[in-house]
């Protein structure tokens, strides 16, 4: 049986495992055969047979491909492999007859009133896939059976061990966290360098990385995903747009979940649906991020399979203009994903809720009132970030701070259609460390004159530009493990030991130049309400000796990329102690 890297434990399956393969389909007769072929033909790791005794006894995988108002011939083709499929299709892999893998292919399409095949008129990805996940009777599966949903996009292709390595692994789990598991596995990109970042950042992330890094994008690719049939029902299915006659989306009224109205199974589940920017369009679309947060929200837990040999499970095709993400609307992404980090993190975490604490230099018993956070990167990311906040969450952010000399000496960053006026500062300033502080501020201010260094690194080091050049290639060449990924980053830039190395920056200015931590003026006021410049007056101005006291003890959100300056951002973020996944989010 083939070991599993993160949990080694070998399992034998003895009871009849049930695995329906989800596949929404719309416009896809250039590849849906190839799709429905890789998963119907599944067979068990050479591992299996060669090294182990133990088998489970019948694994029953039912293909569900729901047709979504397809212009094209794809419905005929379904109809066609329906036919050379017919009924149960037994893959011939049996080791001392005891082990059997059976699939079937169930087909569906999009019906008007008079119970025809509708044409063109599509309700989006999520209604297919819970179409799709409706399609197997289950009067006759007993409850005590394992069963799994295991996605799947029309364009795509599973490898032929996928469904046994995924399976087998969730059943290595206990039954809490099998049941609680969103479970992903490496993938390969079709053409290659199709969104290489991407798919050297997904493949590379280990599980911790999977939870933290989950506000920058969706780090288990939908295509890979697996989840046992409970979780997906108590999430509710995926959401889905209304019908076109129904216009009443105000609040996520008109958006129902129709698999869970379908099941008969009420739900409780976290929906994200943006009560400003979702319309009856907006909710055909980014259905995998949003059962992506409602999964994160409901207590779920994220996992990437890694096999004993690394290789890659699926095939994921890039067809420019055809897949749904890419219509879909960058600005809706980043409402999106700024809503679901508001409800789990700013108006749920006490740590970014109440940041209160006395005042022990000034004398009295007076409090900071500094129940606000800091944003990371005053460039496109960071304003567009604080812009897509809602007005309540927006007030909470106290200062940006950044490593950029020229946002800093703007000194604020000013939006009078929002009404907002937000200091712009040296990161140093949020150190919670006295003299890391210090020592950061002084070869900020010397530029680097003190034994040729800035904040502790190689002068060309300081700002950390990014750098948006592909990974350097090492090896021979001819293995999936040539590219220089983000496993081997990410272990540069969180590990104890790190080799330093130069990023892709710009020069430190001459010593003779003295840089600042920030242009902002003392205040004359005491005021506490001259702090919080996301908090409607585009006029006025804060009081920097009150600001430096509450930063340090700010939570922050990181809105630059991460990965792109061999390590300084990294190491940046790290000198400001805070702990990430508690006061500390990565978000870009």
């Amino acid at each position: 049986m083939t070991k599993i890297e993160q949990k080694p434990q070998v399992v034998s399956i003895k009871n009849m495992v049930y695995v329906d393969v989800i596949i929404p389909v719309h416009n896809a007769s250039n590849t849906i055969e190839e799709a429905v072929s890789s998963a119907m033909n599944q067979v068990l790791p050479p591992s299996f047979l060669e090294k182990e005794k133990m088998t489970f006894s019948r694994m029953d995988v039912a293909v569900c491909c729901y047709d979504d108002g397809s212009k094209d011939n794809s419905f005929e083709i379904l109809k066609r492999l329906e036919e050379k499929y017919n009924d149960a299709h037994v893959i011939g892999q049996k080791l001392n007859e005891e082990c059997t893998i059976v699939s079937r292919l169930l087909i569906d399409s999009a019906k008007n009133k008079d119970n025809k095949k509708t044409v063109g008129q599509s309700r989006g990805a999520g209604y297919a896939r819970n179409r799709a996940a409706s399609l197997r009777k289950k009067d006759n599966i007993d409850k005590d059976n394992h069963y799994f949903l295991c996605l799947l996009d029309s364009d795509d292709v599973m490898h032929p061990t996928r469904i046994v390595e995924q399976v087998t692994y969730m059943l290595s789990l206990d039954q809490n966290d099998c049941d609680r598991t969103l479970l992903g596995c490496k993938f390969v990109r079709e053409p290659e360098d199709s969104t290489w970042h991407y798919t050297q950042w997904a493949n590379g992330l280990s599980d911790e990385r999977l939870h933290l890094e989950q506000f920058r994008e969706i780090t288990i690719l939908q295509p890979t995903w697996m989840m046992s049939r409970k979780r997906f029902e108590e999430l509710g299915g995926y959401i889905e747009a209304p019908p076109p006659q129904n216009n009443d989306v105000e609040n996520g009224a008109g958006c129902q979940h129709d698999y869970q109205q379908q099941q008969q199974q009420p739900t409780t589940a976290y929906k994200l649906v943006h009560p400003q920017y979702d319309t009856n369009e907006t909710l055909r679309l980014a259905e995998d991020l949003r059962l992506f947060y409602a999964h994160l929200q409901s207590n779920g837990r994220l996992k990437l399979l890694r096999t004993a040999t690394n290789v890659p499970l699926v095939t994921y095709r890039h067809t420019p203009n055809m897949t749904q993400s890419s219509r879909t609307p960058r600005k809706l992404l980043l409402q999106l994903r700024t809503k679901a980090f508001e409800d789990a993190v700013l108006l749920k975490d006490k740590r970014w809720i109440d940041n209160t604490k006395s005042d022990n230099n000034s004398g009295n018993n007076d409090t900071i009132s500094s129940d606000g956070f800091i944003v990371w990167g005053a460039g496109r990311d960071g304003k567009e970030f604080v812009k897509s906040l809602r007005t309540e969450c927006r007030k909470k952010v106290v200062a940006f701070v950044d490593v950029d000399e020229k946002k800093i000496n703007l000194g604020y960053y000013v939006n009078k259609d929002l009404d907002i006026r937000i200091p712009i500062v040296h990161f140093s300033l949020a150190v919670k460390d006295s003299d890391v502080r210090r020592t950061l501020q002084k070869d900020w201010a010397e530029g680097g004159s003190g034994g040729g260094s800035c904040n502790g690194f190689d002068k060309d080091a300081i700002l950390g530009r990014i750098d948006k050049g592909r990974q350097k290639r090492v090896g021979d060449g001819n293995g999936s493990d040539d590219v220089v990924g983000v496993e081997t980053l990410s272990e540069k830039v969180f590990g104890d030991t790190e080799k330093e190395s130069k990023a892709i920056v710009s020069d430190c200015p001459p010593p003779s130049k003295r840089r600042k931590l920030h242009n902002i003026s003392s205040s004359s006021s005491s005021s506490r309400k001259n702090i919080h410049r996301g908090n409607g007056d585009a006029n006025q101005s804060c009081d920097i000796h009150q600001l430096e006291k509450i930063l340090p003890n700010l939570p922050v959100v990181v809105c630059v990329a991460m990965y792109r300056t061999n390590g300084v951002l990294e190491r940046n973020v790290r000198s400001v102690g805070r702990t990430e996944g508690q006061d500390l989010w990565h978000f870009s």
